[in-house]
């Protein structure tokens, strides 16, 4: 299985056109061919992004979607870089 992060704009793309490229590429992370790495700062992107009311997104859809990605997703820690907070 391949590891994939998938960008923000990735997945905001995937839910406005659910026949989009973008949202094959989530199908096939929610389906096991692709697995997503996420960290909580990601996650936290994802809600952030995914409830900016000019998207227009339902919140049950914003929050079945986010609910699937943690289901599936690799949780992880990256080390902390050059001084940087996590």
């Amino acid at each position: 299985m391949i590891l994939v992060v998938l960008d923000t704009n990735v997945l905001v793309s995937a839910f406005l056109k659910p026949a989009g490229l973008e949202a094959s590429v989530l199908l096939l992370s929610l389906t096991g061919t692709l697995r997503p790495g996420v960290s909580e700062p990601i996650l936290a992107e994802y809600e952030a992004v995914l409830y900016r009311p000019e998207l227009k997104l339902g919140r049950q859809l914003v929050q079945k979607g986010l609910s699937d990605i943690r289901r599936v997703a690799l949780l992880v820690h990256p080390p902390c870089r050059h001084g940087l907070p996590r």
